[in-house]
């Protein structure tokens, strides 16, 4: 399959990142897989692709992917030399293979503090970076398992979000979406981030109806709450959330 240049969903985690893959995931010719925290989290952990590679595939975040191991090492073994960009870039590709979809593409939301990496391996790419009200951010970090630092972490975490996005704002290729117009507006952004990528809008039929990516599959009920929302009708009902 003849790939397009990829789409990288990122924002400060709790600014709806998920919604907005499962909506842009509604699009004939767009896959976008679930987190993998391949920058993030692993590529400056590890001495060498190799040493990154074998350990990655025996992650959690590998299987919710719903790539064969063997399919991976397939794609990785036509290439002269491994490295960390061959090996984003083929999961990528193979999961958007399963979708049969030719605009390949990831969501993980703290990837937007390795923008520059991002366009170094890919300089047509394209980065959609949502941003949400403070307060709900805030406010939503602290229902979560996994958050740490309480209100004010919580708090310089999104400011240093924002401090990120101000280098990156002027760039043609990143294409800021606000959560609350997200949810208020959907089908006018939608068709906005569409307009941007050069593609025809999803058909509002697709949009209005539940979304949910059948092959991933998590362990964890927060996570199981948290993508059967994401994934449901869209609604406003979180956007003044956070006064309760």
């Amino acid at each position: 399959m003849n790939f397009e240049s990829p789409i990288f969903i990122v924002g400060m985690p709790r600014s709806g990142t998920t919604a907005l893959q499962s909506l842009l995931n509604q699009h004939e010719r767009i896959a976008i897989a679930p987190e993998t925290h391949f920058l993030a989290t692993y590529v400056d952990k590890y001495s060498s692709p190799e040493k990154c590679l074998k350990d990655y595939v025996t992650t959690e975040l590998f299987s919710h992917l719903g790539v064969q191991e063997n399919d991976l090492y397939a794609e990785l073994s036509k290439l002269k030399t491994l490295s960390y960009r061959a090996i984003f870039d083929s999961m990528l590709k193979l999961y958007a293979n399963t979708k049969g979809k030719k605009i390949y593409g990831e969501k993980t939301p703290g990837h937007y503090e390795h923008i520059e990496t991002l366009f170094h391996w890919y300089p047509a790419a394209s980065v959609v970076w949502i941003v949400r009200d403070p307060r709900a951010v805030v406010a939503s970090y602290q229902h979560v398992p996994w958050s740490s630092g309480g209100i004010t972490g919580s708090a310089l975490r999104w400011r240093g979000s924002m401090q990120e996005l101000i280098k990156w704002e002027d760039d043609e290729r990143v294409i800021v979406v606000k959560y609350e117009e997200l949810v208020t507006k959907t089908i006018r952004v939608l068709d906005n981030i569409c307009n941007a990528l050069s593609l025809k809008s999803i058909p509002a039929q697709l949009i209005a109806a539940r979304r949910r990516e059948s092959n991933v599959v998590r362990s964890d009920d927060w996570e199981r709450e948290h993508l059967n929302a994401a994934s449901g009708p869209v609604t406003s009902a979180s956007v003044e959330k956070w006064k309760r």
